[in-house]
């Protein structure tokens, strides 16, 4: 059983890729599509992290008003470590 700080694979790679399309200030979706990832299995990952309350997006797509909740870092972190 997956405790409230585990993120599936699926949730990783989706915090990631919204981190790597801020960063380049760029859409979700055109960085999905620049690194071949499949844009909604992202969305899916995210909309997982906004259902257990990690996640706060107003607009994914855009980026505009994005924003991580407090405890996705760790559990992300946390998620690394138990890959490990």
């Amino acid at each position: 059983m997956k405790t409230a700080t585990e993120m599936t694979e699926k949730q990783r790679l989706a915090v990631e890729a919204m981190e790597g399309a801020r960063s380049e200030g760029i859409s979700l979706s055109d960085y999905a599509k620049a690194r071949g990832l499949v844009t909604r299995e992202l969305y899916d990952g995210i909309a997982g992290l906004r259902r257990k309350g990690s996640i706060a997006v107003e607009n994914v797509g855009g980026l505009d008003g994005a924003v991580l909740g407090e405890n996705v870092g760790q559990i992300a972190a946390a998620a690394q470590l138990e890959m490990q």
